[in-house]
């Protein structure tokens, strides 16, 4: 997206009306462990979120962690469900740093295009393209890899959450 979508669009976006995560957690069978979307593929349910191995593994394991509540902003949730969120993120972080034995864990907290609280959880690997700056996928050039190797990432990151 080149720019600001029209106005009428993103506040029935922040609404919560046609939100493309809200869909991704209600299509039916889309908890199911590995059910895929065009996000990625389910890793697991937790309390507060769903956890997806990004369909771009730009950098391997790259996850998203979702809110199963629609707010737009993390100040918009109840202050433990944003307090349990942002537990659920780091425990997710730290299962991806040590599954894959990444040297480094961002997290990035966006919402400009689908404003639904999400987390990108993105392992960093010394040698990645982007020292001291936010490595992002590129849209043009995604990192697909087979459908085996999105399961096994999954099932490596779901046996390392215990679920």
């Amino acid at each position: 997206m080149d720019g600001w979508m029209p106005r009428r669009e993103w506040d029935r976006l922040v609404a919560g009306e046609g939100c493309r995560l809200c869909a991704s957690l209600t299509e039916p069978g889309s908890m199911e462990a590995d059910a895929s979307d065009l996000i990625g593929f389910t890793i697991a349910e937790l309390e507060v979120s769903v956890v997806k191995l990004g369909r771009d593994q730009f950098a391997t394991g790259y996850c998203i962690v979702v809110c199963k509540t629609h707010a737009a902003e993390p100040h918009d949730l109840p202050d433990a469900e944003r307090a349990l969120f942002f537990t659920e993120v780091v425990r997710v972080g730290a299962v991806v740093q040590r599954v894959f034995e990444a040297d480094k864990m961002n997290y990035q907290i966006l919402g400009n295009s689908v404003p639904h609280t999400h987390c990108h959880v993105i392992p960093r690997y010394w040698g990645d393209p982007a020292p001291g700056r936010p490595l992002l996928g590129d849209p043009e050039r995604p990192v697909l890899v087979a459908e085996h190797e999105y399961l096994r990432r999954a099932a490596r990151i779901r046996d390392g959450l215990g679920n």
